[in-house]
């Protein structure tokens, strides 16, 4: 195997894992969305509530809902700051904004909540749409990088050594 066939392997392969870790994001959210059926509903304490906005380098900005609550369960007391499956920030002001205004006067909010793991809990049982996208990403990864590492070691031209001996100089 050659230097550039290895460095191919090497570099395909991180395609290979980030698309792995982005597909086991989203599959682990959409799971307990799932298996959220289960879950008890529960009145919560909103602690905090706020709209933020983040721009990066490139001038693209990304808006979220930061919560956070707390709420007693089967005589515990805990605080999360869930507010559905996959909710991540995003470039939609709308939809955040719907979040936010609807959670910025409340003082006391309905959650559900994991019986059996209490310090899960939710405001909502929805899945968020980044769950499918971030699939998605992911198993765009996996397959690009599969395809160029098999493109790369299947149409690997190794060097030739009797083109080298029919090479012929004259002094």
């Amino acid at each position: 195997m050659t230097q550039v066939a290895l460095i191919s392997i090497l570099f395909f392969s991180l395609f290979i894992l980030i698309g792995l870790y982005a597909y086991r994001w989203g599959s682990r959210e959409r799971r307990k969305w799932r298996g959220s059926n289960t879950w008890v509903k529960a009145a919560a304490t909103l602690r905090s509530v706020s709209l933020k906005d983040k721009t990066d380098s490139d001038l693209h900005t990304t808006h979220s809902v930061e919560v956070l609550y707390q709420y007693e369960f089967q005589s515990a007391v805990y605080e999360s700051a869930t507010i559905c499956f996959a909710y991540t920030p995003s470039g939609s002001l709308d939809f955040h904004s719907k979040i936010y205004n609807t959670l910025k006067d409340a003082k006391e909010i309905e959650i559900w909540v994991n019986p059996s793991k209490p310090n899960e809990s939710v405001i909502a049982r929805g899945l968020a749409p980044s769950s499918n996208f971030v699939s998605r990403f992911g198993m765009v990864f996996i397959l690009v990088g599969l395809m160029m590492m098999i493109i790369f070691l299947l149409f690997e031209v190794p060097h030739d050594s009797s083109l080298i001996d029919q090479i012929q100089t004259f002094k």
